[in-house]
């Protein structure tokens, strides 16, 4: 069962809610279903602004997701998250993202996480950036950056495209991996555990 309450808009109060209930005995018998056996809600929160013409902004907005589902078995918590966000675009195509995301998840059976921990407790903190900025139609660049405390490693992924014309395009691409506090450990972890430089180049054939 789903129940689905919305008001879209890209200016001013906005919001989502859904409402879902899968039965322990339910069999969906073609297709995917994500989780079965719970009940939950998930939705979303937004205020949206549009500056107007004399504004380098096009829109931008504030908005809170979030989801919790619980268990039929026992009533306990399957799954939580709540993000807020702050989402920006300019008139010049350029398009920015601020948000933090928290998780909760939760299991029947207890089971070892990882081998820093001597219980099945662990809070988890990753850290993602990620950007993108078109210089033109043709030239653009990408960087993902991840931060993970539970193995305090750090990866790095830039990506520069060039679009030569339509169905020919070129990439280099650069990777970084490494540990960030690991020189104090004994024996020293090495600078970097990995580090790629690749060059793609695209060119579709019409037959």
């Amino acid at each position: 069962m789903l129940v689905n309450w919305e008001r879209r808009s890209e200016e001013g109060f906005a919001y989502r809610l859904n409402y879902s209930y899968s039965g322990l005995e339910f069999n969906p018998g073609i297709g995917f279903v994500r989780m079965a056996g719970v009940q939950g809600i998930n939705g979303e929160l937004l205020y949206g602004w549009i500056p107007g013409e004399n504004s380098k902004f096009f829109n931008y907005s504030i908005n809170v997701r979030g989801e919790r589902y619980t268990r039929l078995e026992d009533g306990k918590l399957e799954s939580m998250m709540i993000s807020p966000e702050l989402e920006i675009n300019t008139k010049k195509g350029v398009h920015a993202e601020l948000a933090m995301e928290i998780q909760g998840e939760g299991v029947l059976h207890d089971f070892n996480l990882s081998d820093r921990v001597t219980n099945n407790s662990l809070n988890i903190h990753s850290v993602n950036l990620k950007a993108l900025y078109m210089l033109n139609t043709k030239l653009s660049a990408t960087l993902l950056v991840q931060y993970v405390n539970t193995e305090d490693d750090f990866i790095a992924n830039s990506r520069l495209r060039y679009n030569l014309r339509e169905g020919n395009d070129f990439y280099l691409v650069y990777n970084d991996y490494r540990s960030i506090s690991g020189r104090n450990l004994i024996p020293e972890t090495p600078r970097f555990f990995n580090k790629t430089i690749m060059v793609k180049y695209i060119h579709t054939f019409i037959l």
